[in-house]
């Protein structure tokens, strides 16, 4: 056997290939640009944007658990809805284009309707909690459970039940509403 044959000499894919695929995408973009798709992800995004404490679909949570948040409570739970928002967006609104462009729109609202909330929640290190706390858990209700948790920690009240219960309603309103909003 000679010694060249065990070699494998790289070969990289066709540059026509990557054309393809991006003269395909651009065709999907079109395509959902002028269906109307397009612009419904955005207001979708630029709604979820808008939601927090205070929001016709969550103040009645809140008050559900008799619970008074503070400021910083206030602010964990707009993180709550927003990380709860982006997991729905990533399940629910299909092809991935509509749901990248859900998420470029809420993002650029609250960078501009809300910078300081925004500026907390760009670096990364709320959401990187609540991600950490989904690793290896493949059931739904495991990952609200997780997410529960790590919001009532973020509060600074791990052991509040209340926080748990209030965490699990604003996940599946968050779903809920989602997914009513996108039919």
């Amino acid at each position: 056997m000679a010694i060249d044959e065990d070699i494998k000499i790289y070969t990289p894919p066709q540059a026509g290939a990557a054309a393809d695929e991006l003269d395909d995408l651009a065709a999907q973009r079109s395509t959902l640009v002028l269906s109307g798709q397009m612009e419904k992800a955005k207001r979708l995004g630029r709604e979820l944007a808008q939601k927090d404490a205070d929001s016709a679909e969550v103040a009645p949570l809140v008050r559900g658990y008799h619970y008074d948040l503070d400021a910083a409570a206030k602010q964990n739970l707009r993180v709550l809805l927003l990380f709860c928002a982006q997991q729905a967006i990533d399940g629910l609104v299909l092809p991935e284009l509509l749901a990248d462009a859900a998420t470029a729109a809420l993002q650029t609202e609250l960078a501009e309707t809300a910078p300081a909330f925004w500026g907390t929640v760009s670096d990364g290190m709320a959401f990187t909690q609540y991600l950490l706390s989904l690793r290896n858990i493949g059931d739904l209700n495991d990952a609200v459970c997780a997410i529960a948790g790590t919001f009532a920690r973020m509060c600074g009240q791990e052991d509040n039940e209340d926080l748990h219960g209030l965490a699990k309603d604003v996940f599946y309103t968050t779903w809920g509403y989602i997914e009513t909003r996108w039919k």
